[in-house]
């Protein structure tokens, strides 16, 4: 218990370390338009709309964005130092969530240290935290760890209340996130590695993921605004290369976070070292990264046909699950991984503290 605790208080730190200018920062851009929602609301009716209508693209946020703003501008005015901490609250929340999840499924406390540390240094996590509309980026995992945990516990013991429970997280989860549809993946995947005999306990899933889906873009306006044109064709391929690209840290879209040359030596050696552990991983079968690599496939799945809207938050998740295949193996080669790590914890480290900046 000490050790969990210790490996979770050095992973804090480290997040509010690298993030601290995200603390203190005032609002920008869409904040000021959900900031303005309260001055619409008269009566229940028009909390209801409030809470439910579809706004920009379609979206239907209550949860991650109508309460979020409704409630702490109730609370606290303007002041923005409150909205920073909840959201600092929420990210530490889900760096406690990714170890736990990472140790029981692993055995391996080193393992979601390690999952965590890579996780949390990864500069795509820079914009998700220092922006308050983008708190969606950061309650969205605190539902989908939530769930994978009770996945997990049904998995181990068959405990029924466990699978009621990630039903209820699941369909909260939509509430968060329209991306919450790509759960069921990740929840398949974890059951076919572990104990594919309970593969029929998915299947509803995806049913509720596919009428989710249906109504969510029923809802949505034909799109006037060309960054949100879906483009299904071949820069599907490319798109997806961009974001393993922005994955290992540095680089942005137009450069934003800046590019010094010794980064790029740096994230060439970070790149070598990830490259080569996971495909010693999907060489030798390994459960444990697999199931990380189809996590960040499987999120960045929704994202992918958006060729002109490429975004850092975006990698929130996905990047979460390439850190829990990297850390898996970081664990069991500690001496091996000392180089390439070290490398990614410099350059995507100094990224992150300047996208946040």
């Amino acid at each position: 218990m000490i050790a969990r605790w210790t490996a979770f208080a050095i992973a804090a730190v480290a997040c509010v370390w690298l993030y601290w200018p995200g603390l203190i920062t005032w609002f920008s851009m869409d904040d000021f338009a959900w900031l303005g929602l309260r001055l619409s609301i008269f009566n229940f009716d028009d909390l209801v709309s409030a809470l439910f209508s579809p706004k920009a693209q379609g979206t239907v946020r209550p949860l991650s964005e109508r309460l979020y703003f409704l409630v702490l501008e109730w609370l606290f005015g303007l002041e923005a130092l409150p909205f920073r901490i909840v959201a600092f609250a929420t990210q530490l929340l889900n760096l406690w969530m990714l170890i736990r999840l990472a140790e029981r499924v692993t055995g391996s406390l080193a393992a979601g240290f390690a999952a965590a540390v890579l996780w949390i240094a990864n500069s795509s996590l820079g914009q998700a935290m220092s922006w308050s509309s983008a708190y969606n980026q950061l309650l969205w995992p605190a539902f989908l760890l939530g769930a994978l945990h009770c996945r997990w516990t049904y998995l181990e013991i068959g405990a029924r209340r466990a699978l009621v429970r990630e039903w209820v997280l699941f369909l909260l989860g939509f509430g968060v996130l329209e991306l919450q549809v790509v759960y069921p993946i990740l929840a398949a995947a974890l059951t076919l590695l572990f104990r594919k005999e309970r593969w029929r306990s998915v299947a509803p899933m995806f049913l509720a993921a596919a009428a989710y889906a249906a109504i969510n873009r029923g809802m949505a306006k034909p799109q006037t605004n060309p960054m949100y044109v879906l483009h299904w064709d071949a820069s599907l391929f490319q798109t997806f290369a961009n974001y393993v690209h922005m994955s290992l840290g540095v680089w942005r879209p137009g450069g934003e976070a800046g590019v010094e040359p010794w980064q790029n030596w740096l994230q060439i050696g970070a790149a070598a070292g990830a490259l080569v552990a996971l495909l010693v991983g999907v060489w030798k079968r390994d459960k444990w990264v697999l199931f990380g690599a189809a996590w960040f496939v499987a999120a960045l799945l929704p994202v992918l046909p958006l060729r002109d809207h490429i975004s850092d938050y975006y990698l929130t998740v996905p990047t979460m699950g390439l850190a829990f295949a990297i850390g898996v193996v970081a664990a069991r080669s500690p001496v091996a991984a000392v180089v390439p790590v070290a490398a990614y914890l410099a350059s995507s480290g100094w990224a992150a503290r300047v996208v946040a900046s």
